[in-house]
């Protein structure tokens, strides 16, 4: 029962209890677009799709799009990798698994003392 009631709390809180954590709040703002950084990973993996699509020699205009797009998807998921590995936080999701925990605790602590 206690699960179930808490589960219901976390759902109507959650965004308010996130945001009330420093951590969470400094790594949401880290994905915003700020530095030049930011914006080669956007350029980076367009260059490369173009690169690709010039490169690429076959005789379907299909196959040639889908192979750029290819390109395309798996630079800006390594640019974003490295982003990531190169800010040196932890994800958002294990920080919001540690504020859920920490909401949990109380809600327990509330739920016992009433």
């Amino acid at each position: 029962m206690k699960d179930d009631a808490f589960e219901l709390y976390w759902q109507s809180h959650r965004r308010e209890l996130l945001s009330k954590n420093q951590e969470y709040r400094e790594i949401e703002e880290s994905y915003k677009m700020r530095t030049g950084f930011d914006w080669l990973l956007w350029a980076v993996p367009l260059v490369c799709g173009i690169l690709a699509f010039k490169l690429v020699d076959g005789a379907n205009e299909i196959l040639n799009w889908l192979i750029s797009a290819a390109v395309v998807i798996v630079t800006f998921l390594l640019c974003v990798w490295t982003k990531a590995t190169l800010s040196g936080h932890r994800s958002l999701s294990e920080v919001e698994e540690d504020v859920k925990k920490q909401a949990y605790e109380e809600f327990k602590h509330r739920l016992n003392r009433s």
